[in-house]
């Protein structure tokens, strides 16, 4: 395989690999080390690359995804484009003339297999990991990977000459596996592992970050399988049993058992590696075991010298075998021949053992430890937590300067032995978490310690830390997060921040207590907590102070909310309930006077500052006349995509009074949507159905009774005695709009279920009844006092089940018609719900699949335990931009496809701007139409089939439209929310021929402030919508798309 620059050159002497006449190594990363030896350079070290005195353009690409399966052939595949500019020669450096003055522009990048175009696009200079999409459609799956050319061309500003510079890489894109061998792709915007349950009794792809340990084969996992239970039950990812394999029964009986017990198995060759018999045998022995992760080669080949080429060679061989698989290897050495040894792998690990060491003198050979000479167990280390971040981040640079930050991953070793030779003692189980939180802060994506069986405290922190993983790896795997790290007083702290949430990930060096307060972080210092620890070795937080006791560690994912005391100056501020029989009370804030209902909050807030650097205000957009050529595309979709979420509580406000008394208003209102989509979609329920209850007649002809409301609890809304009436009201109201209704059955008291809501559902709405949600944000039950303790998936699985044979049992004329499991994604996520085999199970009665989400909250403002009022000011960038919808969805990416593939519909069946009401400012603002318009397409082309705008009680700000209150000497119309233009627009974009389908057109080289979509119906280009989130008075930032 190419080396890059800095290889090493065969006329340059060879590592040393000396050895005594016992057969023994003289010798450890070229350096001599026993007291009879001279002093000898060892050589090898890594290449400083040399300066520049004229920028240089580093253009670099990837596949997103590796390897490519035919599986993933309806669906974009992507290539990652880096453009780094530099003055060191760098591997693929070449000279770029810049302008002088002004904005540099950008490359047009083309990516072709043989001549032929995969991929097309702008890419700005400097930029990191940019998708350029494409299909797989024109390629044949093969084994050999395909040669892929990147070529980037730029035009400087003000000039004619164009300037071209070259890349090259290789797309993986394999035929299917045999059935039950497994595959493990590498995602290489992140460099995180993607595979299938190690069972093989199928499942989805999933992100994995390994944590396990080198476990001793022969005495110890050979002779005892049920070790393999008991360390799946500690809660460990992977096994990387120590070879020899003298008993090949043994090894074969072993993976038999992580197959059954679902644990992945990282098979290792350190002896046999550079024998190409053995290797071919040994991997035609195991590639077809669905447990099988990935291959593992040299062990510390840089320590003994091995051949140069020895991974290399080994590497070709594995991928020409198998390729399904990604391969290892971990380098012992600080630098000796690292480029030649890493050439040979696709995740390079790093066993930097400082615990217990002598760093300057050998107390195995009696001699000093110098770069030159000598042999201390940790090669060129001080003795301090720092050697292993040192050797992380140099092992990241050296993977830049080699032009492989696209391609390989890194992984940690830490120390998990000691008490002999070198080490005089164990690592601590604290030190244990340390050093491998210190690694994952700098990189790593990978943990696997050397060696068990440990000591008990190493064993049971390194399951607390993989426990954790589970949740933390949705952020550190994430290729939508955004990552900062920062070192103070040696509390080193990495902070992943994906949407709304940020985990914040600290240790401390120190060997006494110390304090990181994280309002020291750009971005954090004005912000309060709503947090959940996930891993404490010895640290708590209180309010923005992280205390750490000596070298501790602790992970946080926070939702962050704005301080509003942080600002000078108090004026008076009202704090607005949903429900509108929450009184209005006054509180006090910075800059705020008004203090009336929140349907006529006068606040306008400035509009956030113009990107920097600006994007282009002129840009083409290509497009097929035929949907035929167009990868990507939605599912076929209904231009009543957008419907409404109307909480219970409040429908005699917004809806009607009874069967007789229908709001004109809201006629109207569902008339203008119906009009562009032909249909329209609103749910009646909300928190409040959980606790409704019908009865037959109401004191003074009311259809709505509510009986209690705490305004401190934000779930524990009104309890609610309702009528038949109401239902006459949904149903006179479908006469006349063709509106279809979705209902909640009442899930707060299983031992009680109340299914009058179905029964007289479905006698009086008929075919209007489309939908009968079982529970809303279950996932929330325990949290806010609903269920006990311990309330869990399988629980809520239980109780749907309870609801679908109470169905049967009362012999309603449709059972089918359940949706669930609408979850707020707040203590479960949907997989967890999906796992239990929830759809496999109900299939039959259900009818949607849903969820429930809003990306921020407002909950400070109204309910007591939620910390300070967030300021809307600092949010309002938040949701200007094609991230904000992007972000908001990504989770939900898996189900939608998962609801696909069962043949259901994917609804987001409530959702706002901010849940509590939203915030002043910006759900009335144009602003909040910008981003529901994103918002709304952006789910759409992510696959959900609808999703509902929830509408509150009269006090709310994120309304779609606010009936006027009826307790005021004044009087007020109805008002329309922002919103409620973005449901219109989205209803015209996609038509109501309910087969459109929709596709993101990453517009304007993927800039998030000019996002665009092209819908093609029936099959034909129909419709475009662009989006402007940049305010600018002045018109300099109203762009020009040229369609061709």
């Amino acid at each position: 395989m190419s080396r890059p620059k800095g290889e090493h050159d065969p006329a340059a002497p060879a590592p040393r690999r000396d050895t005594a006449a016992d057969g023994t190594y003289v010798n450890a990363c070229g350096k001599n080390y026993m007291a009879s030896d001279p002093i000898v350079p060892p050589g090898g070290q890594f290449p400083i690359p040399a300066a520049s005195s004229k920028p240089l353009l580093a253009l670099r690409c990837a596949p997103v995804i590796k390897p490519y399966l035919p599986e993933d052939a309806s669906t974009l595949a992507g290539f990652l484009v880096d453009t780094p500019v530099t003055f060191s020669e760098i591997q693929g450096a070449a000279p770029i003339e810049l302008p002088e003055h002004g904005a540099p522009g950008e490359l047009l990048v083309t990516v072709t297999v043989d001549g032929h175009t995969l991929a097309k696009g702008p890419v700005a200079l400097n930029a990191s990991k940019v998708e350029l999409p494409f299909s797989l459609g024109s390629l044949k799956p093969q084994s050999k990977p395909f040669d892929v050319k990147c070529a980037a061309t730029y035009l400087a500003p003000g000039t004619k000459k164009a300037q071209t510079f070259t890349a090259s890489t290789s797309l993986s894109y394999l035929p299917d596996p045999p059935d039950g061998r497994s595959v493990t792709k590498m995602d290489l915007r992140t460099g995180a592992l993607l595979a299938k349950p190690a069972t093989g009794k199928g499942g989805a792809y999933e992100t994995v970050f390994p944590v396990g340990f080198y476990t001793n084969f022969g005495g110890y996992l050979a002779s005892n399988l049920s070790l393999i239970d008991e360390i799946k039950a500690q809660g460990f990812t992977v096994v990387h049993p120590i070879p020899t394999y003298d008993n090949l029964t043994a090894l074969e009986l072993m993976i038999e058992r992580m197959e059954q017990v679902g644990i992945y198995l990282m098979y290792d060759m350190r002896w046999t590696y550079m024998n190409s018999t053995a290797v071919t045998e040994e991997v035609n022995r195991v590639k077809n075991s669905p447990a099988l992760l990935l291959w593992y080669t040299g062990d510390e080949p840089d320590g003994t010298s091995d051949p140069l080429d020895a991974t290399s060679s080994t590497y070709d061989l594995i991928y020409s075998l198998d390729g399904y698989h990604p391969v290892s290897l971990v380098l012992n050495c600080e630098n000796y021949f690292w480029t030649d040894y890493t050439a040979g792998t696709d995740i390079v690990m790093q066993d930097t053992y400082m615990v217990g060491i002598n760093a300057t003198w050998s107390t195995v050979w009696g001699t000093p430890c110098t770069p030159e000479y000598g042999d201390c167990g940790c090669d060129n280390c001080k003795g301090e937590f720092e050697d292993i971040s040192t050797r992380m981040d140099e092992f990241a640079q050296r993977r830049f300067i080699d032009g492989w930050e696209l391609t390989k991953a890194m992984w940690t070793v830490p120390q998990g032995f000691g008490g002999d030779s070198y080490w005089d003692r164990e690592p601590t189980g604290k030190e244990f978490v340390l050093q491998s939180v210190l690694a994952i802060n700098h990189g790593a994506l990978g943990v696997v310690s050397w060696n068990a069986p440990t000591t008990d405290d190493i064993t049971s922190s390194a399951a607390a830390l993989s426990k954790s993983l589970t949740v933390m790896k949705d952020f550190i795997l994430s290729p939508q997060a955004t990552f900062e790290h920062v070192v103070a007083d040696r509390v080193d702290v990495g902070l992943w921040t994906v949407g709304g949430r940020t985990l914040v990930l600290a240790t401390n060096l120190n060997y006494a207590t110390a304090h990181f307060d994280l309002r020291s972080v750009d971005g954090l210092a004005l912000k309060a907590l709503l947090s959940k620890q996930v891993l404490d070795s010895g640290a708590k937080l209180s309010g923005h102070v992280i205390t750490l006791d000596s070298a501790t560690t602790m992970a946080l994912p926070t939702l962050l909310c704005v301080l509003l005391a942080a600002f000078s100056g108090a004026r008076a501020v009202t704090v607005y309930g949903q429900q509108p029989i929450v009184p209005t009370t006054t509180s006090y804030a910075p800059g705020a006077t008004y203090t009336g209902l929140a349907a006529y909050d006068p606040r306008i807030l400035d509009p956030p500052p113009l990107p920097d650097p600006l994007p282009p205000n002129q840009f083409g957009i290509q497009l097929s006349a035929s949907s035929s050529n167009v990868q990507g595309l939605s599912i076929p979709l209904s231009g009543a995509f957008f419907g409404f979420s109307v909480e219970m509580s409040v429908v005699t406000q917004v809806i009607g009074l009874n069967g007789s008394f229908i709001r004109p208003e809201f006629l109207n209102l569902m008339s203008l949507v119906a009009q562009r989509a032909g249909r329209v979609h609103v749910r009646v329920g909300g928190n409040t159905q959980e606790t409704a209850r019908m009865v037959q007649s109401l004191e003074d002809g009311k259809a709505i009774e509510k009986q209690q409301v705490d305004s401190n609890n934000p779930t524990q809304t009104p309890a609610l005695l309702y009528t038949p009436e109401i239902l006459y009201l949904l149903s006179n109201i479908s006469s006349l709009v063709n509106v279809k209704w979705y209902l909640g059955v009442p899930l707060n008291d299983t031992s009680d279920l109340r299914l009058e809501i179905a029964e007289w559902g479905e006698r009086i709405l008929g075919d209007n009844l489309i939908g009968l949600q079982v529970g809303n944000e279950p996932d929330l039950y325990q949290r806010h006092g609903h269920r006990p303790e311990g309330y869990g998936p399988y629980d809520y699985f239980g109780e749907f089940g309870e609801v679908v044979n109470a169905m049967k049992t009362l012999n309603l004329p449709v059972t089918n018609n359940l949706i669930g499991p609408s979850l707020a994604t707040g203590d479960w996520i949907p997989e967890d719900v999906w796992n239990t085999g929830f759809i496999p199970a109900y299939t039959d009665s259900l009818t949607a699949l849903s969820v429930e989400h809003y990306p921020d909250d407002n909950c400070a403002a109204i309910y007591e335990g939620f910390g300070t009022p967030v300021d809307p000011q600092v949010e309002f960038a938040k949701y200007l931009n094609h991230t904000a919808g992007m972000s908001i969805i990504q989770p939900y990416l898996n189900s939608a496809m998962i609801a696909q593939q069962a043949g259901k519909p994917f609804i987001m069946f409530e959702t706002n701007s901010a849940s509590c009401g939203g915030f002043p400012g910006i759900s009335t603002s144009f602003g909040a139409a910008l981003w529901a318009l994103d918002y709304g397409l952006q789910m759409a082309y992510s696959n959900f089939s609808h999703a509902l705008l929830h509408v509150g009680g009269q006090n709310v700000y994120y309304n779609p439209f606010t009936a006027p209150p009826t307790n005021e000497s004044s009087y007020h119309q109805w008002t329309v929310g922002p919103i409620f233009y973005s449901v219109l627009a989205v209803a015209e974009t996609l038509g109501s021929s309910n087969n459109s389908q929709i596709v993101d057109l990453n517009a304007n080289g993927g800039n998030i402030f000019t996002p665009g979509y092209a819908v093609y119906e029936n099959g034909n280009l129909a419709r475009l919508a662009l989006l402007n989130f940049m305010t600018d008075p002045s018109g300099a930032n109203d762009y020009t798309a040229t369609i061709s």
